[in-house]
């Protein structure tokens, strides 16, 4: 039981630490048709392997040109980035053909980004289109987290407390009992 407690610990607190790295990508534009994403992203595509830095770091980083379908939207995007750096060079180079291109996040529990403009002939919500970006959202989980292993710990601190009184008292009432 005890080894199950101690890797239940460890568990709780190496989760919260590979959870608070947050992914970012870009979005190039959100469109309610399908087909206009598509065609968009063959021109993304197009324009972002002209620029050798650009293919240089795709190679070594590994990101990619994708559509992100929902049931309304489809997001022309540029993912994953762990590094801003390398991220801030493909934004750069991004905005000089699309100039409302904007940088979004994977949270641990849903996707989020800063804005959003649709490009479309129908207009979308406001409130569809833009959510916003919520760090303590993800520092939230980390602090209940470190909440749960804390209490797990002064659970285990007090059984075995309670377990060195329960023996100390044997042990003395051994003595006592005499011949």
């Amino acid at each position: 039981m005890r080894s199950v407690v101690q890797f239940f610990l460890i568990f709780s607190l190496i989760i919260p630490l590979y959870a608070a790295q947050d992914e970012m990508y870009i979005i190039v534009g959100t469109f309610k048709s399908e087909t206009r994403a598509e065609a968009q992203l063959l021109v993304l595509k197009d324009v972002m392997e002209k620029d050798t830095e650009i293919v240089d770091l795709r190679r070594s980083l590994g990101f990619d040109y994708v559509i992100q379908r929902s049931e309304e939207y489809n997001r022309v995007v540029i993912t994953p980035f762990g590094d801003k750096d390398n991220l801030q060079t493909v934004i750069n180079t991004a905005r000089e053909h699309y100039r409302d291109a904007y940088i979004g996040r994977y949270s641990t529990s849903k996707i989020t980004q800063s804005s959003a403009e649709v490009k479309d002939e129908e207009q979308v919500p406001e409130s569809a289109a833009k959510t916003s970006f919520t760090p303590a959202n993800n520092t939230l989980n980390v602090m209940v987290y470190i909440l749960i292993a804390v209490l797990l710990l002064g659970l285990v601190w007090w059984t075995r407390r309670k377990k060195a009184e329960s023996e100390k008292d044997a042990l003395r009432d051994r003595l006592y009992e005499g011949p």
